[in-house]
């Protein structure tokens, strides 16, 4: 039997599923990534590098875990998550993003072809 689940959209634009039809607007919430900048110290050739890495620290924008509840988000934002607790649904609600997306002529996505889920 399959899961029942709802779709709410926080990439800040209305998706259109573009095989079944279904339009997906947005909560007018978009979920972002906080990144934390932590140095990492280097030589070569006995000349100190300083560098940065990136990672994600937290994510903002979206609503508490519910039973069923799935967000679609944007792609770094679901590797944030991933990255945080591997999509389990515990710290943030589940989350999925476009698959095959399709853009218009600004660049933007306006539709897909379903979603992938990670979790």
């Amino acid at each position: 039997m399959a899961k029942t689940i709802r779709l709410e959209n926080y990439t800040g634009h209305t998706l259109t599923d573009l095989e079944t039809g279904a339009q997906y607007p947005t909560k007018n919430k978009v979920a972002r990534v906080n990144y934390k900048m932590t140095p990492e110290n280097y030589t070569e050739e006995g000349s100190a590098i300083y560098a940065y890495s990136w990672k994600p620290d937290a994510v903002s924008g979206l609503p508490e875990p519910e039973e069923g509840l799935v967000c679609v988000v944007s792609t770094p934002t679901m590797n944030a998550i991933k990255y945080l607790c591997n999509n389990d649904g515990i710290a943030y609600p589940k989350c999925c993003v476009t698959n095959n997306p399709k853009r218009n002529n600004k660049g933007e996505i306006f539709g897909c072809i379903g979603f992938k889920y990670n979790g």
